[in-house]
This record gives structure tokens, C-alpha cells and sequence, in this order.
């Protein structure tokens, strides 16, 4: 019987997506196409050699680097780095901060959204004149300056409708306000999965320690058991030795009580044979 094929959760295929789309186009804004390439190998598996990097893109290890650290400074890599015992020097290992990665992704979309809202605020506040021989266009302001008269070609500006242009600012934000909500809604399931992570870290060092402070307690009645047993066995040695002494010294007194009566039978036999 054939294993159902697990399927991804929806919150993985947009991560996945996401990826794929904006990140994608925020790596290549940094770092180039080769970008993307290591984009790809770090969404897949987190601390990745930086010499296996350089030998699956081709690429020399200054180069990878170079590119690994303009990521880097844009928060989208965090590095991890290991020293080589016997050659002395250190490797480092990337993986991709997807947290910090989609937070500057979603940082450059509300930049772009602002900059659409600022033009459409600026396009409905005033006039702009064009000239359509140069299509050079001005504002009303400089128009007037040069008497409505291009400085190019000589020709009168006219006056340019900004509806057309309007029209395609609202697209625009609308695009960029639908791909904002789809970053949130990843940006939240990725932290969810961050706190997961950590609550379990936590618990796991909580466990570590309780474990640990256990063990000290066991230890130190153990130890408190062996110096009791110590100071018993000293007691008993002692009171062994004074009842040692004890009895030597009963010993000497009947001794010495028996010579003396000893002494005083032969005085007294020889006091009677004089």
C-alpha cells in the first residue's frame, strides 16, 4: 500500500512563495542574480559552509563572501562561525534570518506604498506642463518662469492630465498593498514559529537546570551521608579508645592495689620473725 505524499502547509508554500517574489527581488537589488542562487540553498537548510556555497554556484570563496556580506548588512543572512583546531583559521556557516529578511522586505514595500502616495499627493495638488516635442515635463511653477516656452526646442508646453498617470499610481499601490498583506500574514506565521522555537528552548534549558540542580542536591546528600558515616565511624574509634584507656587504667589501679597489699603481707611476716 502506498504512503500518502505529506503536502506542505499553506503557511510553507507562501513562505516558499514569498521566496521566491520579494525577497527574491530584494536579494537581487543587494546582491545581484547570484544572490537569488544562495537564496535558494539557504531556504532550504539553515548553517551552510560557505566553501559548499562556493562549489555548488562555481564561484571562488571571495566571491561568495563578498555577496554573503552584503546580505548580511541588510539583515537577511545571519552567520555562525567555527574554529579549525589543526589549520587554525575559521569557517563559517549562513542561514537565512527569514524574520529579519521579510521585516526588511516589508519595510522596502511601505517605503515604495509612501513614495506612490507622496507623487499621487503631489500630482493632485498641482499642475505639471509637457513639453511633447522633448517630452520633457516641468512644473507649473518652472513653466511659468520660462514663460510656458521649452528651453530645448523653443515649443510651448502644454498642459500635461495627470488622470493616466493618477490611474497607474493606484494600480501600483494597490499591487504593492496586496503584496504588503501577504508579507504580514507570513512575517506572522514565521514569528510564531521563532517564539515556538524559543519557548522550547526555554523549557528545554528549564528541564537542563531542574535536571542539574537535582543531581547538586543528590550529590550533596550523598556527601552529607559519607561525612555522617565519617564522624560516626570517628565517635565510635574515640569512644572505643576512652574505653581502651578506661580499662588500662583499671587494670594499672589493681595492679598497684595488689602490690601494695603484697607489701604490707611481707612487712608485716617479717616484722613477726624479729
Amino acid at each position: 500500500m502506498k504512503k500518502p505524499k505529506k503536502r506542505g502547509s499553506k503557511s510553507s508554500k507562501n513562505a516558499k512563495k514569498l521566496y521566491q517574489d520579494t525577497l527574491g527581488e530584494l536579494v537581487e537589488s543587494v546582491a545581484g542574480k547570484p544572490g537569488i542562487d544562495i537564496l535558494k540553498i539557504l531556504a532550504d537548510k539553515p548553517n551552510v559552509n560557505e566553501f559548499l556555497i562556493a562549489k555548488i554556484l562555481h564561484l571562488t570563496i571571495n566571491q561568495t563572501r563578498n555577496i554573503l556580506y552584503k546580505l548580511s548588512d541588510r539583515g537577511i543572512v545571519s552567520f555562525s562561525r567555527k574554529k579549525d583546531k589543526r589549520k587554525g583559521w575559521y569557517t563559517y556557516f549562513w542561514t537565512l534570518d527569514v524574520v529579519r529578511a521579510i521585516e526588511t522586505a516589508e519595510s522596502r514595500i511601505k517605503e515604495f506604498i509612501k513614495n506612490l502616495q507622496n507623487q499621487k499627493k503631489n500630482r493632485e495638488s498641482r499642475r505639471f506642463y509637457i513639453c511633447k516635442a522633448c517630452s520633457t515635463e516641468v512644473s507649473e511653477e518652472t513653466a511659468l518662469l520660462n514663460n510656458f516656452t521649452c528651453q530645448e526646442c523653443g515649443k510651448v508646453y502644454e498642459l500635461n492630465e495627470s488622470g493616466e498617470l493618477l490611474k497607474d499610481i493606484d494600480e501600483r499601490t494597490s499591487r504593492f498593498q496586496s503584496e504588503l498583506e501577504r508579507i504580514r500574514e507570513v512575517l506572522g506565521t514565521e514569528r510564531t514559529k521563532v517564539k515556538k522555537k524559543i519557548d522550547l528552548k526555554g523549557k528545554r534549558e528549564k528541564e537542563k537546570k531542574k535536571i542539574l540542580r537535582k543531581q547538586k542536591m543528590n550529590e550533596k546528600a550523598r556527601n552529607d551521608r559519607k561525612l555522617e558515616r565519617k564522624l560516626k565511624r570517628i565517635a565510635e574509634r574515640r569512644r572505643a579508645k576512652r574505653h581502651k584507656m578506661k580499662k588500662a587504667k583499671k587494670r594499672k589501679a589493681k595492679k598497684v592495689k595488689k602490690h601494695k597489699v603484697k607489701k604490707l603481707k611481707h612487712s608485716k611476716s617479717s616484722g613477726r620473725k624479729r
